[in-house]
């Protein structure tokens, strides 16, 4: 099984996070909103809500982080556990 990340963004974005987690995923990039709307994420006043979900083959969200604060977005360390408990 290999684990895919799909990034909204340019693909700078998925090369960041292709750098953190390395060869063990492949990581994707979606232009525009797309892939927010898709994943639940969705604006409040005039922030666009911005996460990272991680999941299964069978479906299941295994890991979810969304914010509001794009910075806060992404936390490698821990997607990097739950990408490892898979």
């Amino acid at each position: 099984m290999q684990p895919v990340v799909v990034v909204p963004g340019p693909p700078t974005h998925a090369a960041r996070v292709r750098r953190i987690l390395g060869d063990r995923v492949t990581v994707v990039s979606s232009a525009g909103a797309q892939a927010h709307l898709a994943a639940g994420p969705h604006r409040t006043l005039l922030l666009q809500h911005s996460g990272i979900m991680l999941v299964d083959s069978a479906g299941v969200v295994r890991y979810r982080l969304a914010t509001a604060l794009p910075a806060g977005s992404f936390d490698g360390p821990t997607l990097q556990a739950a990408i490892d408990r898979l």
